[in-house]
Protein backbone atom coordinates (compact mmCIF):
# COMPACT_ATOMS: atom_id res chain seq x y z
CA UNK A 1 0.00 0.00 0.00
CA UNK A 2 1.08 3.26 -0.69
CA UNK A 3 2.05 5.94 2.18
CA UNK A 4 -0.86 7.30 1.89
CA UNK A 5 -3.47 4.86 2.21
CA UNK A 6 -6.42 4.96 4.00
CA UNK A 7 -4.63 2.42 6.76
CA UNK A 8 -1.56 4.80 7.23
CA UNK A 9 -3.54 7.74 8.11
CA UNK A 10 -4.36 9.21 11.84
CA UNK A 11 -7.69 7.81 13.15
CA UNK A 12 -10.29 9.81 14.15
CA UNK A 13 -12.94 7.86 15.00
CA UNK A 14 -12.85 9.79 18.12
CA UNK A 15 -13.60 12.79 16.43
CA UNK A 16 -9.85 14.54 16.94
CA UNK A 17 -6.90 12.96 15.46
CA UNK A 18 -3.96 12.82 17.74
CA UNK A 19 -0.50 10.66 17.58
CA UNK A 20 0.70 8.86 20.27
CA UNK A 21 -1.64 10.04 22.70
CA UNK A 22 -2.41 8.12 25.92
CA UNK A 23 -6.23 8.11 27.13
CA UNK A 24 -7.10 7.36 30.73
CA UNK A 25 -9.88 7.05 32.62
CA UNK A 26 -10.12 9.57 35.59
CA UNK A 27 -12.65 9.40 38.45
CA UNK A 28 -13.38 13.36 39.17
CA UNK A 29 -11.55 14.48 42.33
CA UNK A 30 -13.86 14.87 45.32
CA UNK A 31 -12.96 17.42 47.94
CA UNK A 32 -11.40 15.39 51.05
CA UNK A 33 -13.34 17.66 53.39
CA UNK A 34 -16.51 17.37 51.38
CA UNK A 35 -16.29 13.39 51.13
CA UNK A 36 -16.72 12.81 54.59
CA UNK A 37 -19.58 14.98 54.83
CA UNK A 38 -21.32 13.48 51.95
CA UNK A 39 -21.26 9.88 52.88
CA UNK A 40 -22.47 11.12 56.43
CA UNK A 41 -25.11 12.89 55.16
CA UNK A 42 -25.89 9.90 53.25
CA UNK A 43 -25.72 8.02 56.22
CA UNK A 44 -27.85 9.48 58.20
CA UNK A 45 -30.65 9.97 55.94
CA UNK A 46 -30.64 6.06 55.32
CA UNK A 47 -31.10 5.58 59.05
CA UNK A 48 -33.78 8.36 59.07
CA UNK A 49 -35.70 6.00 56.75
CA UNK A 50 -35.33 2.71 58.88
CA UNK A 51 -35.72 3.14 62.53
CA UNK A 52 -37.22 1.53 65.52
CA UNK A 53 -40.02 2.65 67.57
CA UNK A 54 -39.47 4.62 70.76
CA UNK A 55 -40.33 4.06 74.17
CA UNK A 56 -40.55 6.70 77.18
CA UNK A 57 -41.47 5.91 81.19
CA UNK A 58 -44.76 7.33 81.96
CA UNK A 59 -44.76 9.59 85.25
CA UNK A 60 -46.84 11.51 87.10
CA UNK A 61 -45.39 14.99 85.48
CA UNK A 62 -45.12 13.40 82.25
CA UNK A 63 -43.42 11.30 79.53
CA UNK A 64 -39.80 10.60 79.67
CA UNK A 65 -38.48 9.10 76.66
CA UNK A 66 -36.07 6.04 76.87
CA UNK A 67 -33.21 6.54 74.70
CA UNK A 68 -32.06 3.62 71.84
CA UNK A 69 -28.99 1.56 72.56
CA UNK A 70 -29.02 -0.83 69.83
CA UNK A 71 -31.60 -2.22 67.63
CA UNK A 72 -32.05 -4.02 64.62
CA UNK A 73 -35.28 -3.53 62.81
CA UNK A 74 -36.50 -4.39 59.27
CA UNK A 75 -33.52 -6.32 58.97
CA UNK A 76 -31.24 -3.26 59.51
CA UNK A 77 -29.18 -2.55 62.69
CA UNK A 78 -27.43 0.12 64.61
CA UNK A 79 -26.16 0.76 67.73
CA UNK A 80 -26.11 4.91 67.78
CA UNK A 81 -24.37 4.17 71.84
CA UNK A 82 -26.25 7.27 72.86
CA UNK A 83 -26.59 7.63 77.38
CA UNK A 84 -29.71 8.65 78.99
CA UNK A 85 -29.29 12.10 79.81
CA UNK A 86 -33.07 12.82 81.54
CA UNK A 87 -34.36 10.85 84.91
CA UNK A 88 -37.45 9.26 85.37
CA UNK A 89 -38.81 10.26 88.66
CA UNK A 90 -41.70 7.86 90.11
CA UNK A 91 -42.46 7.58 94.06
CA UNK A 92 -41.13 4.51 96.02
CA UNK A 93 -43.25 0.95 95.52
CA UNK A 94 -45.32 2.60 92.84
CA UNK A 95 -45.74 1.18 89.29
CA UNK A 96 -43.60 2.38 86.88
CA UNK A 97 -44.83 2.24 83.55
CA UNK A 98 -43.02 2.10 80.05
CA UNK A 99 -45.18 2.76 76.95
CA UNK A 100 -43.47 1.42 73.60
CA UNK A 101 -44.67 2.31 69.98
CA UNK A 102 -45.01 -1.76 69.13
CA UNK A 103 -46.32 -4.82 71.07
CA UNK A 104 -44.19 -6.68 71.69
CA UNK A 105 -43.78 -10.36 72.07
CA UNK A 106 -41.49 -10.79 74.74
CA UNK A 107 -39.22 -8.40 77.26
CA UNK A 108 -36.60 -8.13 79.21
CA UNK A 109 -36.09 -5.50 81.78
CA UNK A 110 -33.16 -4.80 84.19
CA UNK A 111 -33.20 -1.98 86.99
CA UNK A 112 -29.28 -0.78 88.62
CA UNK A 113 -27.95 -3.85 87.21
CA UNK A 114 -30.87 -6.96 88.35
CA UNK A 115 -33.66 -8.50 86.60
CA UNK A 116 -36.86 -7.61 86.95
CA UNK A 117 -40.16 -9.15 85.95
CA UNK A 118 -42.44 -6.94 84.38
CA UNK A 119 -46.23 -7.39 83.48
CA UNK A 120 -46.77 -7.18 80.10
CA UNK A 121 -49.65 -5.92 78.22
CA UNK A 122 -49.90 -4.90 74.62
CA UNK A 123 -47.52 -2.13 74.26
CA UNK A 124 -47.32 -1.35 78.24
CA UNK A 125 -44.44 -2.65 80.57
CA UNK A 126 -44.92 -2.61 84.63
CA UNK A 127 -43.83 -3.22 87.26
CA UNK A 128 -42.97 -2.14 91.07
CA UNK A 129 -40.53 -0.01 91.12
CA UNK A 130 -38.78 -0.80 94.71
CA UNK A 131 -35.46 0.76 93.70
CA UNK A 132 -33.83 3.24 91.16
CA UNK A 133 -30.98 2.97 88.98
CA UNK A 134 -30.06 2.37 85.08
CA UNK A 135 -32.83 0.54 83.29
CA UNK A 136 -32.11 -1.58 80.25
CA UNK A 137 -35.02 -2.89 78.31
CA UNK A 138 -34.85 -4.82 75.23
CA UNK A 139 -38.12 -5.61 73.62
CA UNK A 140 -38.36 -8.23 71.08
CA UNK A 141 -41.04 -8.14 68.16
CA UNK A 142 -42.36 -9.62 64.51
CA UNK A 143 -39.95 -7.05 62.95
CA UNK A 144 -36.66 -7.52 65.00
CA UNK A 145 -35.59 -6.20 68.79
CA UNK A 146 -34.51 -2.76 70.62
CA UNK A 147 -32.67 -2.36 73.15
CA UNK A 148 -33.44 0.72 75.35
CA UNK A 149 -32.03 2.86 78.42
CA UNK A 150 -32.91 4.94 80.78
CA UNK A 151 -32.90 6.30 84.64
CA UNK A 152 -34.98 5.60 87.03
CA UNK A 153 -35.04 7.56 90.52
CA UNK A 154 -37.35 7.33 93.40
CA UNK A 155 -39.21 10.42 95.12
CA UNK A 156 -39.30 11.08 98.87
Amino acid sequence: MPPDSLSDRLDNTSGAASVDKKFTARSPRVSSAVYPRSVLALLVALLAVVKPPTAYIATPTGHVPLVISSWCWDRRCGAPIAAATKTALVSRNSTAVVELRFVPTRVRLAVDGGPVTPHLAGRELTWQAGHGGGITLTAFGTRGWVTYVGRLRMRG
